[in-house]
């Protein structure tokens, strides 16, 4: 077996390229060990293992700086605390990953259940909801700008950025045919959420009536038709109904060149 290997063969042996293998060289990393009078630069043998210990390093993220400082420490107990620390994220962004794949999958199968515009009206069973809710102070649906900035602060901005947003109704009002006077606004999502703010609520898994309609207007009055067949609907199945309405924002879209806006929207109500 040969001592010496060019850059070349090594760059093919490794899979990496030369362009790398010349600023690790620069930066003092790993340099060749013969540069000869053609200045070809030629590794040895022995040197594969550190250029081995390198790339894995590399692979996890570590960065070259600090790479160079752990290569050159007397134990192996730097390294070790580097890659625990890599094991930490590579954790976190496996989380995240399973969460964003959660996500996906709830969004399909929210957003697969607009098939047409007819409206489809069921019982349903639905797993653990976790809500960021606050509520409106004013008929004139005001939001609380200050609130709705502490709750990002406080929570996961990954839940947050993939959560529903969400109008709840109340019961009462609901029962009163009084479809536009909201109780309160918020978020929704099927994940568990991360959060050190007090507005967070926990709807356990249940059954639910749901409808999935589409509202062009904007001032959301075709929704009254829905609330009314709903309502239809419960009394004739003898239902009960056992807590708020929530209004689920699964898509917006726009329908035409004017931007006006098409919401897609699931309600569910809590009966029994």
């Amino acid at each position: 077996m040969k001592e010496y290997y060019t850059i070349g063969e090594i760059s093919k042996i490794f899979s990496i390229s030369t362009d790398t293998l010349r600023y690790y060289s620069k930066i003092g990393l790993i340099i060749p060990k013969q540069i000869r009078d053609n200045k070809y630069r030629y590794y040895s043998i022995e040197q594969f293992e550190m250029i081995s210990t390198i790339l894995f390093l590399r692979s996890v993220d570590i960065p070259i700086k600090k790479i160079q400082q752990l290569l050159h420490h007397e134990n192996i107990s730097k390294i070790q605390e580097e890659i625990l620390k890599q094991e930490n994220i590579l954790q976190n962004k496996i989380n995240y990953l399973k969460h964003l794949k959660s996500q996906i999958e709830s969004f399909y199968w929210n957003s697969s259940e607009f098939t047409s515009d007819s409206l489809d009206i069921r019982i349903e069973k639905l797993p653990k909801l976790w809500v960021l809710s606050k509520p409106f102070h004013t008929n004139e649906i005001d939001l609380d700008i200050d609130s709705i900035s502490l709750i990002h602060k406080e929570t996961n901005q990954d839940w947050v950025l993939t959560s529903n947003i969400i109008s709840i109704l109340s019961k009462e009002n609901l029962i009163k045919n009084d479809y536009h006077t909201y109780a309160a606004y918020g978020l929704i999502s099927e994940s568990p959420c991360p959060t050190k703010n007090d507005s967070l609520s926990v709807l356990n898994e249940g059954y639910y009536v749901s409808a999935n309609t589409i509202i062009y207007e904007p001032n959301h009055s075709d929704v009254n038709v829905v609330y009314d067949r709903i309502l239809d609907y419960i009394d004739k199945h003898h239902l009960e109904i056992t807590g708020d309405a929530i209004e689920r924002n699964v898509l917006d879209m726009f329908v035409n060149e004017q931007g006006d806006n098409a919401h897609y929207i699931k309600i569910i109500i809590p009966i029994k």
